[in-house]
């Protein structure tokens, strides 16, 4: 149920977004169909993956809506989907880049640099929180030290990347080796 939310709210965004519903509903079949679901809809304990984005793309939905009609309740409700997609998932961190991305690319006014401007003022709750919630995951409550948890920036994180995106087009990772 909760991933059929998030395909129908991924829809909406993706239809506000493109602004043609053929599109919008390609692109949302493809993620839907992504074998990269397999894991999160497999294994009830991956169940956070699909949570984390039902609460990440309401708040999306509804900040947009906060942003169209200026209507504060939607902030509110923006707000605390967000705390909870955090509460969900590590990834809500991306939030702000999200909604910015947003006003870039959907906006068709003339002055994009002032909305941009507006719309990271309006985040500013959003990135005290993702601060205060980065401050304590790194100093607070760090990552374990092991080998299989350390962070490595190296060739490997090309690799992996490569992989995830090859995912999202459904490529089987077979094919990795």
């Amino acid at each position: 149920f909760c991933f059929f939310a998030v395909a129908n709210l991924l829809f909406f965004l993706n239809l506000k977004l493109l602004l043609n519903k053929s599109a919008a509903i390609i692109a949302t079949f493809l993620y839907a169909t992504s074998t990269i679901h397999f894991i999160s809809l497999s294994w009830i304990s991956a169940g956070e993956y699909i949570f984390g984005t039902a609460f990440f793309l309401a708040s999306s939905y509804c900040f947009s809506l906060y942003q169209k009609r200026k209507r504060n309740l939607f902030f509110v409700f923006s707000f605390l989907l967000f705390l909870f997609s955090l509460a969900s998932t590590e990834f809500a961190i991306v939030f702000p880049f999200f909604i910015i991305f947003i006003s870039l690319v959907s906006d068709t006014s003339k002055h994009k640099a002032k909305e941009i401007f507006l719309s990271l003022k309006q985040l500013f709750p959003h990135v005290l929180v993702i601060g205060m919630y980065l401050i304590l995951r790194l100093f607070v409550f760090p990552l374990p030290a092991k080998e299989d948890y350390k962070i490595i920036l190296n060739s490997q994180v090309i690799n992996t990347f490569t992989w995830y995106i090859l995912w999202l087009f459904n490529i089987p990772e077979v094919l990795k080796y």
